[in-house]
């Protein structure tokens, strides 16, 4: 099971930390995010599916089996965001975990 949250060792600041849960939750409403890296690492185990919202920066759905598994996305900005809400829905009987780090460095896409 998630007994803890997934590492986002490489964060230079925790944004957020959650393990162990189920269902759907609105995790946290980060009131700021200044330009650079967040880093979001998902663990689930149990079989279904977990979709991740990250305010209007991203969603994305993570597949889950019964072995944990942890999914790593970064997430560039080029400038600051305000209140972003993080919202998890998880398929009935599927255990999860959150991490959510930032760090300064930003690197855009290459074309």
């Amino acid at each position: 099971m998630t007994k803890t949250p997934p590492d986002i060792s490489g964060s230079a600041k925790a944004l957020v930390r959650l393990a162990n849960r189920t269902g759907p939750q609105e995790v946290a409403v980060i009131e700021n995010i200044k330009a650079g890296t967040v880093a979001v690492a998902t663990e689930c185990n149990g079989e279904g599916k977990t979709t991740i919202v990250i305010g209007k920066l991203a969603t994305y759905t993570v597949p889950c089996a019964a072995t944990p598994a942890t999914t790593y996305n970064e997430i560039g900005l080029g400038s600051s965001k305000k209140d972003v809400k993080i919202t998890i829905t998880a398929s009935a009987g599927v255990h999860w975990g959150l991490s959510v780090g930032w760090r300064p460095e930003y690197q855009p896409p290459r074309s």
